[in-house]
């Protein structure tokens, strides 16, 4: 667990957000990545915002974010 913690100490002294991004058109395994990677960093004091690139395309996707209330934000307006 000592690697993560060093993670966790190196993200805190970002001077800006920490943003997740999966890859460009995320799936549903790519958005519960994301999204797991944003609990376990929220749960040690690293609050981040998972971002992507285009669209989402698949309507599994887009009802895993409604059920989930998953925040994801596209990278253009952050």
């Amino acid at each position: 667990m000592a690697r993560i913690h060093d993670l966790v100490e190196l993200l805190k002294k970002a001077p800006d957000e920490i943003f997740i991004q999966p890859h460009n058109v995320p799936d549903p395994d790519a958005i519960a990545s994301s999204f797991g990677m944003q609990v376990l960093l929220g749960e040690l004091g690293v609050e981040t915002v998972i971002v992507y690139e285009q669209e989402l395309e698949k309507a599994n996707s887009l009802r895993m974010l409604e059920t989930f209330t998953i925040e994801m934000r596209p990278a253009s307006e952050v």
